[in-house]
């Protein structure tokens, strides 16, 4: 699959690189996967910035627009509890403001972690604050590991036989530079 882990700065462009990877995955010919749609998952602040950004750079915003389900993440929380086949059909899965997910206990957390997609994109300004289990649950939801089980638990500091690649962008003014 081709899933990651986006650190990139505030205003470099998370929503837009979501909607960049969408239109990429149809133009290799995935629009018609799964369900035939993506989800985009934000936080509630965020709910009307991808249609916002979809009228801002594209020629035909409907299209990508009206092919994207936006939830909020607590939405994607309780769809999960009720269905845990819930998102496992869309093309792609995009957690933006991904930071959200850090804490490995919580609902939220937990409902990306057991979501099994070899297309889930994390994008985040904030990878890492307070200590390196946050950075190591993103990179985990990315690589479909779930943290919460033993076998989970046990993959914390070594490499389960995949990869994820992070991508870190950062301006100069940014804390990232300074890890």
């Amino acid at each position: 699959g081709n899933s990651g882990v986006g650190a990139l700065d505030t205003g470099i462009g998370k929503t837009l690189q979501s909607i960049a990877t969408f239109k990429k995955l149809e133009r290799d010919g995935l629009g018609d996967e799964g369900n035939g749609r993506f989800l985009y998952v934000c936080t509630p602040s965020l709910t009307g910035n991808f249609a916002s950004e979809c009228h801002k750079f594209l020629n035909d915003p409907r299209a990508t627009i009206d092919k994207t389900d936006v939830v909020t993440y607590g939405e994607f929380a309780n769809r999960r509890k009720a269905n845990p086949d819930y998102a496992k059909d869309y093309i792609a899965v995009v957690f933006d403001e991904a930071q959200e997910l850090k804490n490995p206990t919580s609902g939220q957390s937990k409902a990306a972690q057991t979501l099994v997609h070899p297309r889930k994109i994390l994008l985040t300004a904030s990878p890492m604050e307070r200590s390196p289990l946050e950075l190591y649950t993103l990179a985990a939801i990315a690589n479909n590991e779930d943290i919460n089980t033993p076998e989970g638990t046990r993959s914390v500091g070594r490499s389960s036989g995949t990869s994820v690649r992070p991508l870190v962008v950062a301006s100069w003014e940014s804390r990232m530079t300074r890890w």
